[in-house]
């Protein structure tokens, strides 16, 4: 009996760790290449996983309301009107998102740090200010 006990236990144990069964439930709502926003328990976030359509990572940008990129850049509106620019090219799953992430910024200086990077034409092509909203999971795909 305690030997089916300890079984049980470690393999319960192992499946809500190793495999996050917290996270099963957590929807995909955006994706670039290696980078994902996933819905956590309070808000949206943007993570770079180790290959392309990984699900897990290292966080980059939490309460994300707004997104978009291009081959070198991400750009983030957060849910308190923070922005943030991802430079991918210096991007590593073992980078610090301090070194690579930028911001935050006001709206201002988001626009003049996009003129000075050289990002132009790059605009925001996701809105998930209403991502609680049943309605908007219809666009994520």
């Amino acid at each position: 009996m305690t030997k089916i006990f300890v079984f049980i236990l470690t393999l319960y144990l192992t499946l809500t760790s190793c495999v996050g069964w917290g996270d099963m439930g957590a929807r995909t709502c955006w994706r670039d290449g290696k980078y994902n926003v996933y819905e956590t328990d309070r808000a949206m976030a943007l993570l770079m996983g180790d290959k392309e359509g990984d699900s897990g990572g290292a966080y980059r940008v939490d309460s994300v309301a707004q997104i978009g990129s291009n081959d070198k850049f991400i750009i983030i509106q957060s849910e308190a009107n923070k922005y943030w620019i991802v430079d991918k090219s210096k991007d590593t799953l073992r980078t610090n998102s301090k070194e690579i992430v930028l911001g935050p910024y006001t709206f201002d200086d988001f626009k003049k740090v996009k003129v000075k990077l050289g990002i132009t034409g790059l605009e925001f092509s996701l809105d998930l200010t209403h991502w609680r909203d049943k309605w908007s999971w219809e666009r994520c795909r």
